[in-house]
């Protein structure tokens, strides 16, 4: 497949090299023309992997800043939000509710922190340098840009009666989802990196696709964000990710006359323990922090009057619920 891919490609590539009027723009203006090739070319660092990684990454601020821009006008996407987690939260049930606690956890610091201590030491063991500086600044870097970003937006969360699981401070963007792609994402990408064959790749890409995608989705069948702010969260952490792997995959791509460091081979084993402690951790975290359901208050009966009718039934309707 990716033969193919590329082979197409290719032949995209010389018959636009070959067209008249792209050969008369190049004579034309030369300069333009070799800071464009340099910019395409798969054999400098700073080419095609540069020029990829840069482009994915303004996309995903494009997306973060149109969410941030209909939050602050209130436009009909941030509208949407109340009938999403309404929606959403009509579908409740004991079991899934334990399944998205037990999702939702694994975007909690301590778990987060655990699993961010066993990889340092992969990483340390395997010398990999570069990538155990790109672990340390995604979470402590991401972790001040989103608790920036929720003072500078002060956006209130849902009504934390519905919610399943306590939480405090801003809403938006969420952490949760954001720490979806800055720890787990980059873990995925690591792994994908070193993964033998295609087909090993696209199962890790769809396990981390869909990891991803629970985390955030949790935090809304929870009741403790706004759709909104896990969608800007995940375009903010794409770019965050983006970005990082970008700047590894240039650095790594150093020139051969720049030695490179030893990089120690780790057996799997030892990577295989490192994950059965994270998860052991992650379950302890939760046995010992398990769902506790608020108690149901009955409401008093009110007898409503034919003069102020609708008044007095919106008086009592809950208002989470739209009218």
């Amino acid at each position: 497949m990716l033969r193919i891919i590329r082979s197409l490609f290719g032949s995209v590539s010389t018959a636009i090299r070959n067209n008249p009027e792209v050969e008369r723009l190049i004579a034309n203006h030369p300069q333009a023309a070799t800071f464009i090739a340099k910019r395409f070319s798969r054999a400098k660092p700073i080419g095609l992997r540069l020029t990829i990684g840069v482009a994915l990454a303004f996309c995903f601020l494009i997306l973060f800043f149109g969410v941030a821009q209909d939050l602050v006008a209130n436009d009909p996407l941030v509208q949407a939000d109340l009938r999403l987690v309404s929606l959403v939260q009509l579908f409740r049930a004991p079991t899934f509710d334990n399944i998205m606690v037990f999702i939702t956890y694994l975007g909690n610091w301590q778990v987060v922190l655990t699993g961010a201590a066993l990889m340092a030491v992969y990483l340390a063991l395997s010398r990999r340098w570069l990538w155990l500086a790109a672990l340390a600044f995604s979470i402590g870097g991401g972790e001040a840009l989103v608790l920036a970003l929720k003072s500078l937006f002060g956006r209130p969360r849902p009504d934390l009666v519905n919610a399943l699981v306590p939480a405090q401070g801003p809403s938006f963007p969420s952490g949760h989802a954001f720490t979806a792609f800055a720890f787990y994402g980059l873990v995925a990408w690591f792994a994908i990196n070193r993964a033998a064959t295609w087909q090993a790749k696209l199962v890790l890409t769809l396990m981390a696709t869909i990891g991803i995608a629970a985390l955030g989705f949790s935090r809304i069948y929870l009741g403790v964000h706004w759709p909104s702010d896990v969608l800007a969260s995940y375009a903010l952490g794409g770019a965050w990710l983006t970005a990082l792997i970008t700047a590894l995959t240039v650095a790594e791509a150093r020139g051969p006359g720049t030695p490179s460091p030893p990089i120690a081979a780790v057996p799997a084993v030892v990577g295989g323990l490192l994950g059965l402690v994270w998860v052991g951790v992650a379950a302890a975290f939760y046995m010992t922090h398990p769902l506790i359901r608020q108690p149901k208050h009955h409401q008093a009966v009110v007898v409503l009057s034919e003069n102020n009718f609708p008044a007095d039934l919106f008086a009592v309707a809950p208002r989470f619920s739209e009218d």
